[in-house]
Formats: structure tokens, C-alpha cells, sequence
């Protein structure tokens, strides 16, 4: 079965990040607590748990969302990327277990690191927040789903957003095969209460408090 608790590239060095203290405020403060799946998830159900993550804590990047906007959606990418990848360490997640965290616990670990996976949820919910159409992109390298990253299309172009890498819109190559999970737009208000505590519980209410 295609799994993904392995899920991570190696970065290309541990990074010099930013302390980033004077955006604290921008953030809710977090409990620590993870969201950690069976290492026997399928990577569809995975990226299917990142979006609800991003949908149930949306409010976590609502304020910083509003200071990366840039002057068209690719310098909006940028700008997203450029804060993630000079404030957010990256770092392998432990082996024996998928680990996503909501944004806030993202930015609280932040000197520590997060996986490529953690990333994409703290992307995604910026994206989301700006009402940016986008999807998560998972990539086997030939040995198996190893990564996760955010795919924006703007017209027929696509920009990707990945802070494990060293370059921005950069995509990892060559890769085996890929499957992309789009991520949906409409408005979060739309969904019944009953859906809503539906899904909560798919992913461990508990831990998104």
C-alpha cells in the first residue's frame, strides 16, 4: 500500500531562519497538540485531512494572510513563500507516524521544523483565506509518495509553492507520478453544522482546539 509516513525530501541544508517574534500577534496562541495519522494512511486520505485541518482553523492565518498580499497572484505566491521559507525550519517528521499540524502549531514549532506536509497546510490556509484557487500536489520519485506541495494556477500557468526547496516557484523533478487534491474554495459558511462535526471527528476534534 502507498503510504505516507515517510513522507519528506531532504532539504538541501538545515537554513539560518528568522526569528519572526514581531509576527507572534498575527497568529492564535497553540495548544502543541498534533493531529498524527496511522502510518498505514493512504496519501489520498492524508491530503483529504490536511484540507479539513486548513478548513477547521482557518481563522490561524486570516491576520497574516492580509500582509502577503502582493501585486498580482504570483508575487502573492512569492511573498508566501518567501515568509515560510525564511521563518519556518524544515525537518523530517518522525518515522513512525504521519504528523499535521494546524498553522498555529506550525508557528509555534517553527526554530524546531515541520515537514513538507505542515507546510502545505500553513500555505493552503493562507491561499484560502485570500480566496486563491489551488491544490495540493503529492510526487513519487520512484520510490514511493515522498512529498507534498501547493500547485497555484494562474491562466495556463502553474506556480508552485514550496518551502523545503531553495528556489521559489521550483518543483522537485523528475518525478515517477504525481496525483493533485483540489483544494475547494466555497465559502467555509456553506457547510451544514452537521457536515462540519462530521468531518471534525475524521480528524480528531481534540486536537484542533
Amino acid at each position: 500500500m502507498s503510504r505516507l509516513e515517510f513522507l519528506g525530501i531532504v532539504a538541501s541544508s538545515r537554513r539560518n531562519i528568522k526569528p519572526g517574534n514581531e509576527f507572534n500577534g498575527y497568529f492564535p496562541a497553540s495548544s502543541g497538540k498534533t493531529v498524527v495519522l496511522s502510518h498505514t494512511s493512504n496519501p489520498r486520505d492524508t491530503v483529504e485531512h490536511m484540507e479539513e485541518i486548513v478548513r477547521q482553523t482557518l481563522d490561524d492565518t486570516k491576520k497574516i494572510s492580509k500582509i502577503l498580499i502582493g501585486s498580482s497572484t504570483v508575487q502573492t505566491c512569492k511573498k508566501i513563500w518567501n515568509f515560510c521559507y525564511h521563518h519556518i525550519q524544515y525537518k523530517l517528521d518522525d518515522q513512525n507516524a504521519e504528523q499535521l499540524r494546524r498553522p498555529a502549531r506550525t508557528w509555534r514549532d517553527r526554530a524546531t521544523g515541520v515537514d513538507c506536509d505542515c507546510y502545505s497546510i500553513f500555505v493552503s490556509s493562507i491561499l484560502l483565506n485570500l480566496g486563491i484557487p489551488h491544490y495540493y500536489r503529492v510526487a513519487d520519485y520512484g520510490n514511493g509518495y515522498q512529498h507534498v506541495y501547493v500547485v497555484v494556477v494562474s491562466g495556463q500557468n502553474e506556480i508552485i509553492i514550496d518551502p523545503v526547496l531553495d528556489q521559489f516557484n521550483q518543483e522537485k523533478k523528475p518525478i515517477s507520478k504525481k496525483f493533485d487534491h483540489h483544494v475547494k474554495t466555497e465559502y467555509l459558511g456553506s457547510v451544514s453544522e452537521t457536515e462540519r462535526e462530521k468531518r471534525k471527528k475524521q480528524i480528531f476534534e481534540e486536537t484542533l482546539k
